[in-house]
C-alpha cells in the first residue's frame, strides 16, 4: 500500500484583524502534514514519524487506530512530540511486535494549539509478490495458502491480485510460517504467452516472523515446441544389449516435459525431462508406433518413432541333422528352424562337399553331390544384428552300387553221368554304403538267393542269370547266360548172338530178344536200323539186328 498523506479535516480561519498580516499568512495558508518512513513495518522495527507546518514548539498528540486490534494488545500506542522552531515534528519510538502482524494503523496528528490536524496510514505485513519480465499494466492473481500473521493466526487460503504497473507488486500480507503459492503458468499479453520460470522463493516456502518478504515470479516469453525428431526415428534394438541414448530435438520452445504411449518395451525408458530414451530391452517385440509427446507451458509437439527389439538368433537345428546323401542325386532341401530373433544370414564350416550349397539368407541346404565323402561335421552359424547360434550337422556322401566285374555267356558241359554242370564264376560290386548281393536265375534252371550264386549246379540247357546289387543310393544288375551242353554219347547193349533151331514144322524159328539203353540225361530213344525185332520169326539163316540209340541231344550210339 502506498504511503498517504491525508489534509487536515477541518481548519481554522480566525480573522483578527488587528494582527499583522504574517500571522494571518500562518494561520490560513499553513498545512500540517504527519508521515512515516514506510508503508509497512515487520515486527521489532521502529516506526520513524515526521511532519512539517505545525506551530512552532506546540505539542502535537499522536493516536493511533488499529485494524483489527490484537487481543493481546491492552496498552495505547498513543504519544506525542513537540513543534520544533520551523513547525516540524519527529518520533520514533513506536515498536512494531509480533502481535502487529496483520493490522492496519491509522495515525491522526492534532496540534494543541493551532488545532491542525493529519492523518497518514501504515501496515504491519510482510509478504509481498511482484513479478519480472511482464509487460506493465498486466493483471496477475496469486493462489496462497499460509498461516495469517497478528491476532487471527488461523489458515489462510485467499489470492492478491495486483497491476504490473506501477510497483509492480501486491500490497503487503499479513502471514508467517510455512507458505504455499501458485502464479500462472502463463499469461498472454496481445498474443504473446509468457510462462512462468521461477519463483525465488520457490513455493512452497517458510515466512520468517521478522522482516518484510519479497517473493519474485520470473517471466519469458513463451513458444510451444515445433518439429519434434529424434536422433533414430526407427530404431532397431536388441534384447539384453543396452541402447545408445536416442535424445530429442525439436524447434520452437523448450519442452520442460515429456511423455509416450503406448508404454515402451520392456526394459527401455522415456526421461520425462529430457525426452532420451535410454535402457537394455528384456523383451523381443515387433516394429510398434510409439507416440513420443514434447510440452510445455505453451504447448506441445508429437512424433511417432518406430522401435523393434530383436533377439539373437538360438536354437538352430535342421530338418536333418544328420543326413546322408547320394552322389549325382539331388539332395532335397534341408532346412533350418530357430528360436530368438530371425538370422538374416547363415554361414558354414568347413565348405560342404562339392555340388552342395548353403543359401546364406535362408539357410536352406540343396543340390546334387558330386563326391563321395565320409561322414563328416560341417557348423552352420545363423547370425542377425543382434548375434549368433551355430549348429553342427553331420553329412555323409555314399554312391550307388557299380559292377567292377560281370561275366560274360558261359558255356559248359554236363558233368559226367549227370544232365547238369556246376558251373562257377566271378562278379563283383562297389559302392557306399557296400551293395547287398543277390541272384536270381529263370530258364532251365530257377533258383534265388544271397551272393553272385557261383558254384550252382546248373541244369542242361540255357539258364538266364541275373545279379543285383543294392544299397540305399541305388540298385545295379549284372546279367549272363549260362549254357550247359550234353556231349556225352548214350549207351545201347543187345542180346549176344542168339542161336536156334527151327520151330516144328517152320522153317524158321521165333526169336525174342532184348536190348537196354542208358544216357545222363533222360529221354533218349532206340531204333532198330536192321533185323527184325524181337518176337519174330527168323528165317533158316542168319539175321542180323542192328539198332541205333539217340539222346536228346543228338549224340548216339549202335550195337
Amino acid at each position: 500500500m502506498s504511503m498517504r498523506t491525508i489534509l487536515p479535516k477541518s481548519g481554522f480561519f480566525t480573522f483578527i484583524f488587528l494582527v499583522s498580516t504574517l500571522l494571518f499568512a500562518n494561520v490560513v495558508f499553513s498545512q500540517a502534514t504527519v508521515t512515516t518512513d514506510k508503508d509497512d513495518y515487520a515486527p521489532g522495527e521502529y516506526v520513524i514519524i515526521t511532519g512539517a507546518g505545525w506551530e512552532p514548539g506546540e505539542r502535537v498528540d499522536f493516536t493511533f487506530v488499529e485494524t483489527p486490534k490484537p487481543a493481546t494488545c491492552v496498552n495505547s500506542h498513543d504519544n506525542f512530540a513537540i513543534a520544533d522552531a520551523s513547525g516540524n515534528i519527529y518520533y520514533g519510538g513506536f515498536l512494531i511486535k509480533e502481535n502487529h502482524l496483520g493490522v492496519h494503523f491509522v495515525l491522526t496528528a492534532t496540534g494543541q494549539a493551532s488545532g491542525r490536524i493529519a492523518v497518514t496510514e501504515f501496515t504491519d505485513a510482510n509478504v509481498k509478490f511482484s513479478t519480472l519480465g511482464l509487460p506493465s499494466g498486466i493483471s496477475v492473481t496469486v493462489q496462497y495458502q499460509g498461516t495469517a500473521g497478528g491476532s487471527t493466526g488461523g489458515p489462510v487460503n485467499s489470492s492478491a491480485t495486483f497491476s504490473t504497473s506501477g510497483s509492480g507488486s501486491s500490497s503487503t500480507i499479513a502471514l508467517t510460517g510455512p507458505l504455499s503459492f501458485q502464479f500462472p503458468s502463463t499469461i498472454t499479453v496481445s498474443g504473446t504467452t509468457y510462462a512462468l520460470v521461477s519463483t525465488s522463493p520457490g513455493s512452497p516456502t517458510n515466512v520468517p516472523i521478522n522482516g518484510s518478504y519479497d517473493i519474485i515470479a520470473t517471466y519469458t516469453t513463451c513458444t510451444a515446441p515445433t518439429a519434434l525428431t529424434y536422433a533414430s526415428n526407427n530404431p532397431a534394438y536388441c534384447t539384453g544389449m543396452a541402447v545408445t541414448a536416442n535424445s530429442p530435438s525439436n524447434g520452437g520452445g523448450t519442452p520442460t516435459s515429456y511423455s509416450v504411449s503406448p508404454t515402451l518395451p520392456a526394459g527401455l525408458t522415456l526421461n520425462t525431462t529430457t525426452g532420451v530414451i535410454t535402457g537394455t530391452p528384456t523383451v523381443a517385440i515387433g516394429a510398434t508406433d510409439y507416440t513420443v509427446l514434447a510440452i510445455n507451458s505453451c504447448g506441445s509437439t508429437s512424433k511417432v518413432i518406430n522401435i523393434t527389439v530383436n533377439a539373437a538368433p538360438s536354437a538352430l537345428t535342421y530338418s536333418s541333422n544328420t543326413a546322408t546323401y547320394c552322389r549325382g542325386g539331388a539332395v532335397s532341401a534341408n532346412s533350418p528352424s530357430s528360436g530368438g530373433g530371425t538370422p538374416t544370414s547363415y554361414s558354414v564350416s568347413p565348405t560342404l562337399p562339392v555340388g552342395l550349397t548353403l543359401n546364406a539368407t535362408t539357410g536352406v541346404i540343396t543340390g546334387t553331390p558330386t563326391t563321395v565323402s565320409v561322414a563328416t561335421n560341417y557348423t552352420i552359424t545363423a547370425i542377425n544384428s543382434c548375434g549368433s547360434t551355430t549348429k553342427v550337422i553331420n553329412i555323409t556322401i555314399n554312391t550307388a552300387p557299380a559292377f567292377t566285374a560281370c561275366p560274360s555267356n558261359i558255356t559248359s558241359n554236363t558233368a559226367a553221368g549227370a544232365c547238369n554242370a556246376i558251373v562257377s564264376y566271378t562278379a563283383t560290386a562297389s559302392g557306399t554304403p557296400t551293395p547287398t548281393i543277390s541272384y536270381v536265375f529263370t530258364g532251365v534252371t530257377t533258383a534265388s538267393g544271397s551272393g553272385t550264386g557261383s558254384g550252382s549246379t546248373f541244369n542242361k540247357g540255357v539258364t538266364n542269370v541275373t545279379i543285383t546289387a543294392t544299397n540305399s543310393c541305388g540298385i545295379a544288375t549284372c546279367s549272363f547266360i549260362v549254357t550247359v551242353n550234353d556231349t556225352q554219347l548214350p549207351t545201347i547193349t543187345c542180346n549176344a548172338p542168339i542161336v536156334v533151331s527151327n520151330d516144328v514144322d517152320v522153317c524158321g524159328a521165333t526169336v525174342t530178344y532184348t536190348v537196354t539203353s542208358a544216357d545222363n540225361c533222360a529221354g533218349q530213344t532206340v531204333a532198330q536200323t536192321a533185323g527184325l525185332a524181337s518176337g519174330s520169326v527168323f528165317p533158316i539163316g542168319v539175321t542180323t539186328n542192328t539198332f541205333v540209340v539217340t539222346d536228346a541231344s543228338g549224340n548216339t550210339a549202335t550195337c
